[in-house]
């Protein structure tokens, strides 16, 4: 995989193709299965940083909205300020980070009046 990351737009490209070809359960699979905190590591700006977050962000609408419970659904900027406020409240680092986005894609994480919970 660290091929891709010396070119991120090659990367995302790949790994857009890629998700397309899966199903939505397939997809979850495949994001639990990356290693998220290496790629982040490996994205030479801030700028590629924040796409990829944002891109990973916006893969937890499509699974919120297989959920019955209205509380598992926020829009993707209401998600994004949410989740920017919940990391900066709790300083979360890299690997909480990749801990709380496995715990969201694994629906143990709800929001309950913008508020992250962990269930």
């Amino acid at each position: 995989m660290n091929e891709f990351i010396d070119d991120y737009e090659l990367f995302m490209t790949n790994l857009r193709n890629k998700l397309k070809t899966l199903s939505k359960p397939e997809k979850k699979e495949f994001l639990l299965k990356l290693d998220m905190l290496e790629i982040k590591k490996n994205c030479s700006t801030e700028n590629e940083k924040f796409d990829f977050l944002i891109f990973i962000l916006k893969y937890f609408i499509v699974f919120s909205q297989m959920f019955k419970s209205s509380s598992r659904y926020i829009d993707e900027n209401n998600y994004i300020n949410t989740y920017t406020l919940y990391k900066t409240k709790e300083q979360i680092n890299t690997e909480k980070e990749e801990k709380f986005i496995k715990n969201f894609l694994d629906g143990e994480v709800i929001f309950s009046e913008h508020e992250p919970v962990y269930l």
